[in-house]
């Protein structure tokens, strides 16, 4: 078997352009491609990494802002608190000074209204006592209240001490007018026998003068005034002992919630 040299090397040739061309047009650009995709995949890599660097710098950033945040949220909410409570001091402090302004105004108000019950019930009293005082020592004795009233201050001179009555001369010689002060007016029959008992048994001179006064303050009473020295006679005492009692039942009646 004979070898064709020429269509040896002519195949060879062919082989050889193949190859040219192959490395030329495939080879070259394809390693070139491959080479470029490399780059960009290891840029892009490389990029990834960098994001995920930035990205992992970011989330300890938020990370950190979110524990920044939640303290000052805590601080916050710590001092809404303290505000909260402070504001809730402040408010039950002012309602408990205003109950107790409110309840000392209620207490001024009561005393006052009270005071002018008390006043009320006393002038009422007074009046209703003076009517019946009357009343009755008409119907037992036939006699005005105002000669009974004068009955009972010349009797109450009568029954002084000795001591008692000579210190009354002494301060009674020793004026030049005398005030006598009755809750009514007094007749002049009445004055009359008043002067004519004080001349008589206080020793009176006729220059000394009677002045008389009507006291809104006394009851159904006759006072006699000769400088700082006083003698008086009337219902004010049994009076304040009844009003007394009488205030007493009905403030207990109020407290009941009869009346």
């Amino acid at each position: 078997m004979s070898i064709d040299w020429f269509t040896l090397i002519a195949q060879v040739f062919n082989l050889l352009i193949l190859l040219f061309l192959l490395r030329k047009f495939l080879y070259l650009p394809v390693l070139k491609t491959v080479e470029a995709r490399q780059k960009f995949i290891e840029d892009e890599l490389e990029k990834a990494a960098q994001s995920r660097i930035k990205a992992e710098k970011a989330e300890k950033l938020c990370l950190q802002k979110a524990q920044q945040i939640e303290r000052e949220k805590q601080n916050v909410l710590a001092e809404v608190h303290h505000e909260a409570e402070k504001l809730a001091a402040d408010l039950r402090e002012q309602a408990e000074n205003q109950y107790h302004q409110s309840e000392q105004e209620w207490k001024a108000k009561l005393q006052s209204e009270q005071k002018s019950f008390n006043t009320a019930l006393q002038v009422l009293i007074a009046e209703h006592f003076n009517k019946f005082a009357e009343k009755a020592l008409r119907q037992m004795a036939d006699i005005d209240l105002n000669e009974w009233i004068i009955k009972q201050f010349i009797q109450k001179i009568k029954d002084m001490s000795e001591e008692e009555r000579n210190k009354l001369r002494e301060n009674l010689q020793s004026q030049t007018i005398l005030h006598i002060q009755s809750a009514q007016v007094l007749s002049t029959e009445f004055k009359k026998q008043i002067e004519e008992f004080l001349r008589k048994e206080c020793g009176v001179s006729d220059k000394v003068k009677f002045s008389y006064n009507i006291n809104d303050d006394l009851v159904s009473g006759i006072i006699l005034q000769s400088g700082e020295y006083m003698i008086e006679w009337s219902l004010n005492g049994y009076l304040q002992e009844f009003k007394k009692s009488m205030t007493k039942e009905v403030s207990h009646l109020i407290n009941r919630g009869v009346l």
